[in-house]
């Protein structure tokens, strides 16, 4: 099993507090750690060439759809973007680290 390397946090759009979703990221596949949320629910794709990602999730209290999109910035070492939840179609903000 490997440890996580990376993480998302989600901020504002509703929620009490941020929320995180560690990662593990290689060449190959983006995986949620252990313990996060389940891989059936959770995607994420991410374009090597634009540094653009996007995937979806379920989030929140209680968990609701969640699509994500954003872009990766080499300059800073970080992905930054935005997400929607639930049928209200709620935005925050999201950070790829």
């Amino acid at each position: 099993m490997r440890t996580p390397n990376g993480v998302l946090v989600f901020t504002v759009g509703g929620l009490t507090r941020p929320a995180t979703m560690p990662l593990t990221l290689s060449q190959s596949a983006v995986r949620p750690a252990p313990l996060a949320t389940s891989p059936k629910s959770f995607s994420l794709l991410i374009n090597a060439a634009t540094g653009q990602f996007s995937g979806s999730c379920l989030l929140g209290t209680p968990a609701q759809s969640t699509s994500f999109h954003g872009l990766i910035v080499p300059s800073a070492d970080e992905g930054i973007g935005q997400f929607v939840r639930g049928p209200q179609k709620i935005s925050g903000d999201l950070s790829l680290r």
